[in-house]
């Protein structure tokens, strides 16, 4: 694959666990590739969305790029809705030194975008990205 883009409910905590684990296998199969990874955190516009510090942990994003653990207590985020304009996780997976969630090491390019199929933000944004770093070499 050139580029993967991944799309999440982050309105239901309930399936970012089951989520995190298809994405970390979805990773493996792409690994040292150096594939571009766009997570699409969808439904940014319900009272329900998870903060996009949540997501981004639950789905152990860090550990995708090849960071240290954050030490985020995802427990004590507060669960306030998301915010009109919210930007987005511009963290892109380059460099660092970790093992990843559960399995052996694998360091990708990783972008968290905030989106809304309703107000229709941030799907541009995030095929953008993933159109500009698939160009890249890995």
């Amino acid at each position: 694959a050139d580029a993967i883009a991944f799309l999440v409910d982050s309105a239901d905590a309930q399936r970012l666990g089951e989520a995190a684990d298809e994405l970390a296998q979805t990773a493996r199969l792409t690994e040292g590739r150096g594939t571009p990874i766009a997570i699409l955190a969808n439904k940014r516009d319900r009272r329900s969305a998870r903060p996009l510090a949540e997501v981004e942990a639950r789905l152990g994003l860090g550990a995708l790029r090849g960071e240290a653990d954050t030490g985020l207590d995802v427990r004590e985020e507060a669960s306030a809705p998301a915010a009109e304009g919210e930007e987005m996780a511009d963290r892109d997976g380059e460099g660092g030194d970790a093992d990843a969630i559960s399995g052996p090491r694998v360091v990708h390019r990783v972008r968290l975008f905030p989106c809304s199929l309703v107000s229709g933000t941030g799907y541009v944004e995030a095929l953008e990205w993933l159109v500009a770093e698939s160009g890249r070499a890995g």
